[in-house]
């Protein structure tokens, strides 16, 4: 038809779309988790998987930016594809930076091994008293 075909990125194959609304639904049953203080996984191993997610759909979306579902005719990408790969890639940042933050944070709780270890008549220093 000589004209020309605009795709959003949700909607080019019912595959695609399935997937995308099956990870978002996944991110947000584990924010609501984590939000409930009931995460089924550490806090590393929860911004890893949340990133692991966001790969996925972005790389989805992106392979139907780069290879059109429609074969013939000029293509033209709508800002909706933009958009979504846009989301998918603020997952994956997230998920990356929630996963260093939260290493960075039980690294600085975990007690060294000078304090660890303690003669048989030694006792813990309580350390500062905040008030």
């Amino acid at each position: 038809d000589d004209g020309e075909v605009t795709w959003s990125g949700w909607l080019p194959t019912p595959h695609t779309s399935s997937l995308i609304l099956a990870i978002t639904l996944a991110v947000i049953g584990l924010v609501w988790a984590v939000a409930r203080g009931r995460a089924p996984l550490n806090p590393m191993a929860l911004g890893g998987l949340v990133a692991v997610l966001g790969l996925i759909s972005g790389s989805r979306v992106f392979y139907r930016i780069v290879e059109p579902p429609f074969s013939s005719g000029p293509v033209e990408i709508g800002l909706a594809a933009y958009l979504s790969l846009l989301s998918a890639v603020v997952i994956v940042v997230s998920g990356i930076v929630y996963a260093v933050t939260q290493r960075q944070s039980m690294g600085a709780r975990a007690p060294s091994r000078k304090e660890t270890r303690r003669g048989p008549g030694e006792a813990a220093s309580p350390g500062p008293l905040l008030f």
